[in-house]
């Protein structure tokens, strides 16, 4: 009786190893099909670009102090900053067009050789926002106000113009994209000799439009003492759009 059980135990054991190699090798089939249906057919990523004049700029302002004492840095810097939002304001800036960017109080540090250690010289005190301007007509001379206002501690680290709404321009972005994709596709095939079918597999890779960047440098003294207006022009600005497509190669 012991033996017919043993028997039996070893039995089961070797059924329940079949049946997990089969399970095995059908999970493994099904991903190799995989793998291969989405190595089949032609794969392209096709291109589409819509240059549109911007009509808003992004402007990062502020201000930076430095001296001996916290309580002198963050006056001369609150001073400044305030000078800086009469001109917002002057300029009919929403509240909601200004958003800070960055606020920080750091030390400043100098190395004494003599007793090999850091000392505090003074603090930094750093306030930026960022500006959305609507009105782009007048950049140069809004520019010219804040660093009049905001004087030697004016700090602009970029003007970037954009679109405030791009996905208006994207259905002909798309459009071109496809297009794009397709005149490639069919280009490969008639190289390849074979010849193109349907896709069968089409996905929206990115859509981003390309701010355009000037860089600025605050020149408080030399604006105040009349030298002429910024020269800022918006210029223009690329929305793009890709997709990916997979087209069956028939038969």
């Amino acid at each position: 009786m012991k033996k017919l059980w043993i028997i039996g135990s070893v039995l089961i054991a070797f059924i329940l190893i079949l049946g997990l190699a089969g399970c095995s090798g059908g999970t493994a089939g099904n991903s190799n099909t995989v793998v291969a249906n989405q190595q089949q057919g032609i794969w392209v990523t096709g291109e589409g670009k819509v240059t549109v004049t911007p009509d808003i700029v992004n402007i990062t302002m502020g201000v930076q102090s430095q001296e001996a004492s916290v309580s002198d840095a963050m006056q001369k810097a609150s001073d400044a900053m305030a000078n800086i939002m009469a001109v917002l304001k002057t300029n009919n800036i929403a509240d909601a067009d200004i958003q800070t960017q960055q606020f920080s109080v750091n030390p400043q540090y100098s190395y004494d050789q003599a007793s090999g250690k850091q000392n505090i010289n003074g603090y930094n005190v750093t306030n930026t926002i960022n500006v959305k301007l609507r009105d782009i007509s007048n950049v140069g001379t809004f520019i010219d106000a804040v660093v009049a206002a905001g004087g030697n501690l004016t700090v602009i680290n970029n003007v970037n113009f954009t679109v405030e709404d791009p996905t208006k321009y994207y259905d002909d972005a798309r459009q071109k994209a496809v297009d794009d994709a397709n005149a490639k596709a069919k280009d490969i095939a008639t190289l390849s000799k074979v010849t193109l079918g349907k896709p069968t597999y089409v996905v929206e890779t990115s859509s981003t439009p390309y701010p355009v960047y000037y860089g600025y440098s605050a020149a408080g003294p030399a604006i105040m003492s009349g030298q002429s207006s910024t020269s800022v022009n918006a210029g223009s600005t690329d929305i793009i759009l890709d997709v990916q497509v997979a087209y069956s190669i028939l038969p």
